[in-house]
Parts: structure tokens; sequence; C-alpha cells
């Protein structure tokens, strides 16, 4: 069963991280938030396995994958749904992302709509991480 690590607000106010195996992302943020939790962030954990080689993870560029994106939607919605807003949504998720091409365009999203700015049009300044797709799907849902 997959693993994923968590971050939650309890309904005391302490950010409570932990790690959970769970049948899907998706099950284990119902669980949360039937336990009362305003859901931060749920990541899944890579299981190392034998052979796999070392994994690098450097810090310049990269591709952000559609799994990656994936990811980060359904977090989004996940913390919206929670009362958390948009702006620090994107700065917590922008925060503990392992990709860095991704994570520096969510922490300057949750900048430039914290200025003012729509979030499709904070979105459409990194249309080499972000997919046309996706930032069309926010501006629907921004109308």
């Amino acid at each position: 069963m997959p693993r994923f690590k968590y971050r939650v607000y309890t309904d005391q106010g302490v950010i409570l991280e932990q790690e959970a195996e769970s049948p899907s992302q998706e099950a284990l943020i119902a669980d949360l938030q039937n336990r009362g939790y305003s859901i931060l962030n749920v990541t899944p954990v890579e299981e190392k396995q034998k052979g796999q080689g070392i994994k690098l993870n450097l810090p310049f560029g990269g591709k952000v994958s559609d799994r990656d994106i994936s990811i980060v939607c359904r977090q989004m919605s996940a913390m919206v749904s929670a009362g958390v807003s948009v702006v620090d949504a994107a700065k917590v998720i922008g925060e503990s992302i392992p990709n860095k091409k991704l994570s520096r365009a969510l922490l300057e999203v949750s900048r430039l709509v914290s200025e003012g700015n729509s979030i499709s049009n904070a979105m459409r300044k990194f249309n080499d991480v972000f997919p046309s797709f996706v930032v069309n799907l926010v501006v629907v849902g921004e109308e």
C-alpha cells in the first residue's frame, strides 16, 4: 500500500506532520478531513527499491511532469476547500514539493497573487511549468 507524508492543522490549531499508508492520496485526504483536520499538504513517499541507483535533486531547471501538476492541483483543491487562501496554499505547496522548478513557480505565483494579480495571470507567466490547459481551467474557475 502506498505511503504518504502529510501536514495538517488540528482542531486545536497545531500543525501535525506524519506519514500514513492509504489506498490513494484522495482516500487519505478524505480520512484526514473526516477526523476534523485542515489539510496543508499530502505528498507520496517514494520508496527506494534495490538496484534503483542514486536519485539526484539538482538545484536547476528540470521538467515538470504531468504527475507533479496533477498532485499540485489536488493539493490546491483540498487546501482551498478546507478554507486555506490560494496565496497560503500555493506557498505551502511550493515550500514542500520536491520539484525545484515547480516549487519556484508556485512561490512566485503566491507572491504575484498576494500583490493583486489573478491566479491565471500569475500562472501564465510560467508557461514552461503550467500547461495552457491547466491555466485555462483556472480562468474558467475564476469567472
